[in-house]
């Protein structure tokens, strides 16, 4: 049985042919809370490109899985290779704040 992932699909059979882990103890590893793991399950999150990358898991016997090589596959997605050239360095919130009152100044000059 195959289940499908927005941006890609895994074998459910894999999860339990690797490390399983309950989404308790997969949370404690990726030093993230309990809520944050499940958000990754459940909606994902943007990868460098913009598509939503969701972590790989999946309910057996009343309980959640998921597997340490998922948690691997997971961060690799979300990674940008550093070797492609220029990298999207976000900016700090001092320089957002800048660059928006600087926006809404211009659009109140033009009446917007």
């Amino acid at each position: 049985m195959e289940t499908h992932f927005h941006g890609g699909a895994f074998q459910m059979e894999s999860i339990l042919s690797e490390q399983t882990l309950r989404i308790q103890e997969a949370a404690k590893i990726a030093h993230v809370s309990f809520a944050t793991l499940w958000r990754w399950i459940l909606r994902g999150i943007p990868d460098p490109n913009g598509d939503r990358v969701r972590l790989e898991a999946l309910r057996c016997g009343g309980k959640w899985l998921t597997s340490r090589e998922a948690l691997v596959r997971f961060a690799n997605r979300l990674t940008p290779d550093l070797n492609d050239g220029p990298t999207f360095v976000p900016r700090s919130a001092q320089k957002r704040k800048h660059a928006s009152e600087r926006a809404a100044a211009k659009l109140q000059q033009k009446g917007i």
